[in-house]
């Protein structure tokens, strides 16, 4: 029969029954360290030009993310954010910044506030570990695919004219991080201020819309741009970005969203007042690269070398000099 294999020799099912519980293993890890989860949601997904101008709505965006910003994927302790660190060990994160995540509106347990996430996005696999280390490089910047979320940020191609337009939830009235950074240095990136189509919020003199470009690496930290109706904040921030003046028709872009642990209050609290000043603006992907590798002894900075005829010349020298305060004397 098809299941006849099973009455075989004890050893032999041993073994079978080993490769079944690996490969499952296999496809839960797989399915673990996906990208997708139920806080980022790929509306569009990334798709050609022509693609996007055959769709009924948002023909600029060749891409449409919701994401939901959570305080379990936090990036420096003090932050909401939207995919896992990987290559950042959180762990302690919860503790540490308890006072920040004590009693959140998200209902989130401390314990669950951070993770170790500094060989993902595939930690229990030794092979791919070495391969990067072998490279000079760490797992979530050597992944060859998309799974892989360095400090956070999303991989994603800009094309020509068009945008990734991204929906961020969880905002209301937050102080907001964007970033983005693309490994060709010459690229101007820019974000902007994104009305997708059939949206309520208008481009209006008193909450215009905002629009930020640089070279190679985007960093901008403002204020949400979410109207008070009196009930509430609404939840409606939307952004996309883009590449201005690019001359190859696909850049490379590593994007990132992150916000406040607390809305925006006034009063005395410094880390409430203006959240900006306590971020560290420098976390983007590449920082994950270390300068030397490992085992490397850099050379004595300040260690002499003389020769010996160097030697010669300072001895006789300093006998000449005794001789003649001798006769001085």
């Amino acid at each position: 029969s098809t299941w006849g294999f099973l009455s075989g020799p004890a050893p032999q099912m041993v073994v079978l029954l080993s490769v079944v519980l690996a490969l499952g293993a296999v496809l839960q890890a797989s399915a673990q360290y996906q990208l997708g989860n139920s806080y980022f949601v790929t509306n569009r997904a990334p798709m050609t030009e022509s693609q996007a101008l055959t769709q009924s709505t948002d023909q600029i965006c060749t891409a449409i993310y919701t994401i939901n910003l959570r305080p379990e994927y936090t990036t420096q302790g003090n932050d909401i954010s939207m995919l896992q660190p990987h290559g950042k060990n959180t762990s302690n994160y919860g503790n540490i910044y308890s006072d920040y995540f004590t009693g959140n509106s998200f209902g989130v347990p401390l314990n669950n506030i951070g993770a170790d996430y500094t060989n993902y996005p595939q930690p229990n696999n030794p092979s791919a570990i070495a391969a990067a280390r072998a490279a000079f490089s760490v797992p979530a910047l050597y992944d060859q695919g998309h799974s892989a979320t360095p400090l956070g940020f999303k991989q994603d191609n800009i094309r020509m004219y068009y945008s990734v337009c991204v929906q961020i939830r969880n905002v209301q009235n937050r102080w907001v991080e964007i970033m983005a950074q693309s490994p060709q240095p010459d690229r101007k990136i820019c974000y902007q201020d994104w009305r997708p189509d059939g949206s309520a919020r208008a481009n209006l003199a008193q909450n215009p819309f905002e629009k930020s470009c640089s070279s190679g690496e985007l960093y901008v930290c403002r204020s949400s741009p979410n109207e008070n109706t009196g009930s509430g904040y609404v939840d409606n921030m939307n952004i996309r970005f883009f590449c201005e003046s690019c001359d190859d028709e696909i850049s490379s872009l590593y994007w990132r969203v992150t916000a406040s642990h607390m809305p925006i209050q006034t009063g005395n609290s410094p880390d409430n007042s203006d959240w900006c000043l306590y971020r560290s603006g420098h976390d983007y992907p590449n920082t994950l690269l270390q300068p030397y590798p490992e085992n490397y002894v850099p050379p004595a900075v300040f260690q002499a070398s003389t020769s010996s005829a160097m030697s010669l010349a300072v001895s006789l020298w300093l006998l000449a000099a005794l001789a003649l305060v001798a006769l001085l004397l």
